[in-house]
């Protein structure tokens, strides 16, 4: 028979199990791996953008509206065309791709030496307080009261 381990505990169902009985056995798991303080949170966008911080898009498309604007008009036409096909595909773009955008807005930056302007535009995308969510509706808050110690993120918020 097919099972799967988690510590000592095994999950008996076999792949073609109903859906009812995975629910079932998921949730003794998570009830288990909550009641040895195994569980680890992962953390993700939700808690940062409730937090006044930029989404991903958000970031990127700042960063790259930002790049183009110190790009003068008659200067570089190709960088200022690939800047605003980067804008056009934002809202759609993987991290991945957006991850490509911003290093690309850096190497443009640098190149022009305006390195210190890349990071003037990451700070005006950053609130430089924190400010506090409706009372009632911190996820942070939430996330705190369950029996979780450990938490795990790829965001840039510090708060948990």
């Amino acid at each position: 028979m097919d099972f799967v381990r988690l510590g000592p505990h095994r999950l008996d169902l076999p792949p073609s199990a109903p859906r009812p009985a995975w629910v079932q056995n998921n949730l003794e798991l998570l009830c288990r791996a909550l009641s040895l303080r195994r569980m680890v949170a992962f953390i993700g966008l939700g808690c940062s953008a409730n937090l006044g911080y930029p989404t991903w898009s958000e970031l990127a498309e700042g960063i790259v509206k930002g790049t183009l604007a110190r790009i003068p008009g008659t200067d570089a036409a190709d960088e200022r065309a690939r800047l605003g096909r980067f804008i056009a595909q934002v809202s759609r773009a993987s991290v991945e791709q957006m991850l490509f955008m911003l290093s690309e807005c850096f190497r443009i930056l640098r190149g022009r030496g305006l390195e210190a302007a890349y990071h003037e535009l990451l700070a005006s995308l950053f609130p430089s307080q924190t400010p506090r969510p409706a009372p009632n509706n911190n996820p942070h808050d939430y996330l705190l009261d369950l029996p979780i110690h450990r938490f795990a993120t790829t965001n840039y918020e510090f708060e948990v």
